[in-house]
This record gives structure tokens, sequence and C-alpha cells, in this order.
């Protein structure tokens, strides 16, 4: 007989655990089902500085608000 599971199902070494939809792990892997791939991450080359206005300006590009604070 098959035991229905319910909760956020996952995985940890090699078995998969349910945890409650309402605990803190929970929630977070919920958030993260859908990640943003790869190819539209914002990354920056620290070794050469940030050029913050190039990067609001990507994120901006993207559909995101940037806040005005440094």
């Amino acid at each position: 007989m098959t035991e229905i599971q319910t909760g956020v199902p996952c995985e940890v070494d090699g078995e998969t655990v349910y945890l409650s939809p309402t605990s803190a792990e929970g929630k977070a892997l919920q958030r993260i089902r859908n990640p943003i791939p790869e190819d539209e991450w914002v990354t920056v080359d620290t070794e050469h500085g940030i050029d913050i206005e190039a990067v609001r300006q990507r994120i901006k590009e993207r559909g995101y608000k940037v806040s005005a604070k440094d």
C-alpha cells in the first residue's frame, strides 16, 4: 500500500522528507520552486569595481523597481 505524503517535499541524503508548508523551511522551498534561470542573473565583476548605475539599469530593464538609496 502506497502512503500519500503531504507537505513540501525535500530531498535529504537521498531520502525524500515532507516539511510542513507553514514552517520556515517549507515556505523557503516553496519560494524557490521556480528560480531565476542563470542566463537572467545580474552578476558583477568585483575585481574591477562595481558600476552601481549599470547594475541598477540592468535591473530596471528586467522590470524590477530600483531604490535610489545607496
